[in-house]
């Protein structure tokens, strides 16, 4: 008599590594020159005659 010997299948399920990086977010403060403007206000002189 032949006895069937049945194997069971393995499955060897390997985890999948999920490297998590991360993202380098190079957040650069915008440099803002506030620069004043230099208004010269003249002052009209009116000769009044």
């Amino acid at each position: 008599m032949s006895s069937a010997i049945s194997t069971p299948a393995i499955s060897n399920t390997a985890p999948t590594l999920t490297n998590n990086k991360q993202p380098t977010t190079n957040n650069q403060q915008p440099t803002t020159t506030n620069k004043q403007q230099t208004t010269n206000n003249k002052q009209q002189t009116t000769n009044n005659k």
